[in-house]
């Protein structure tokens, strides 16, 4: 360090040069330092409450962040000191980042002068040395500036412009919709501070992003509304057309493929299709004797307890609501044998007895089986096991007779006719 010792005689003065440590740094360096500040918003209502948050940036000589300048906070209203409001700090310290935060809330009515329209409240900043006084070498006081209106004015949304585009431009029923409102536009120093979604169905959504599906398909009005930090607003509507949705394609196939009475016939819709980005929820089944089933799951039995051609119907639904239907006729045979027989009358003297002939041959078994035993009901209390029984009857008249037929498999047939005796 140089310096410069001034002797003053009353002959001669001199300047002489001598070397000194140099001292120890303790605090910020008091050169080169450049403070900056912002505020936000930049309009406040005075309600007592309204805040804007005051942001100091402190950099060195060189453009960087400076850390650990010690600041001093002040409120002017025309050039003059006061507490019109109040601030967050007094004292503040910048961060790792050259940055300091506070916030002044603006007064309530009626505290303080006067204001209107047009009224100003500035906060000053000076950064300090490490003595606590304004001692760097550029520390006069920065001011940032806040305009205070009273409760009702309206401030025009000059600027202030909400614009949002949505994908897919086609979109169907319960597809999800992505609403982007990046597009829409705000002056440099008031930023949008919220984006209000209303999507024309009765939901509603927030954020500069939004995605939303419809559940019917239809024309829909979605309104995007955007607010800046005055609560001031900008408003867009546009027409969202909604198709409907593809629904699944139902397919199944059953086996055995010929089922009989009393067998479980499995059903199997795996070859059902949903649409695509789809999945199918559920698999109504009416197996069209009766007998309905829901379920979760693409594969179930059911087992049918008479011969016959059965509608057997698939209703697949998917996870949008969305259905797709399908029917097969399935046959299902029986293995029991068939009972079937003829009868004949024949003269029998005395002429009050009636005797008919009864004949089994056109009763059948299935195949790889025969009939072991036959068993007739004659309606009149008579009965008999034979293959080709005859029977008297005690007069004229109309009787059900019943033949029951076993096979060798233990299943049986029945048949009744009716046989009217002369």
């Amino acid at each position: 360090m140089i310096a410069c010792a001034v002797a003053i005689t009353a002959t001669s003065a001199g300047c002489t040069m001598k070397s000194q440590d140099t001292p120890q740094l303790s605090g910020p360096s008091e050169l080169g330092v450049s403070v900056t500040l912002s505020t936000q918003p930049e309009i406040l209502v005075q309600d007592g409450s309204s805040q804007s948050l005051v942001t100091i940036t402190a950099r060195d000589s060189n453009g960087k962040p400076k850390r650990d300048v010690s600041i001093l906070s002040e409120i002017f209203v025309g050039g003059v000191h006061t507490d019109f409001g109040s601030l967050s700090a007094r004292n503040l310290v910048t961060d790792a980042n050259g940055e300091a935060r506070l916030r002044y809330t603006a007064p309530a009515l009626p505290s303080g002068p006067a204001v209107d329209n047009g009224t100003i409240v500035e906060i000053g900043v000076t950064p300090l040395d490490k003595y606590g006084t304004g001692g760097f070498g550029n520390s006069l006081t920065r001011f940032a500036s806040i305009r205070l209106i009273p409760p009702g004015i309206v401030i025009p949304a000059d600027g202030l412009q909400a614009v949002f585009t949505f994908t897919p431009s086609s979109p169907t029923d319960h597809q999800n919709v992505l609403f982007d409102a990046s597009t829409s536009t705000a002056p440099p120093n008031n930023p949008i501070a919220s984006y209000s979604w209303n999507f024309g169905d009765g939901a509603t959504g927030s954020g500069r992003t939004a995605t939303h599906s419809f559940s019917i398909a239809g024309t829909y009005n979605v309104t995007l509304t955007i607010a800046d930090a005055y609560n001031r607003t900008a408003t867009t509507t546009q027409q969202v057309a909604v198709g409907g949705g593809v629904g699944p394609t139902a397919n199944f196939l059953f086996s055995p493929t010929s089922p009989k009475v009393g067998e479980n016939v499995n059903f199997n819709a795996s070859g059902s299709v949903p649409a695509p980005g789809r999945t199918i929820r559920t698999y109504e089944w009416d197996f069209g004797d009766g007998e309905q089933k829901s379920s979760s799951s693409a594969i179930t039995t059911h087992d049918y307890q008479k011969a016959g051609d059965f509608n057997v119907t698939l209703v697949v639904t998917d996870d949008a609501g969305h259905t797709g239907v399908t029917s097969t006729t399935v046959t299902i045979v029986t293995d029991a044998p068939t009972a079937d027989f003829t009868f004949s009358q024949l003269p029998s003297p005395p002429a009050a007895l009636h005797t008919m002939q009864f004949n089994s041959a056109s009763s059948a078994a299935a195949a790889g089986r025969t009939i072991t035993s036959y068993a007739w009901d004659f309606g009149d209390g008579g009965s008999s096991t034979l293959a080709g029984p005859s029977h008297t009857y005690p007069g004229l008249a109309s009787f059900n007779v019943t033949l029951t037929v076993t096979d060798s498999a233990g299943k049986t047939g029945r048949v009744t006719k009716t046989v009217q005796v002369q």
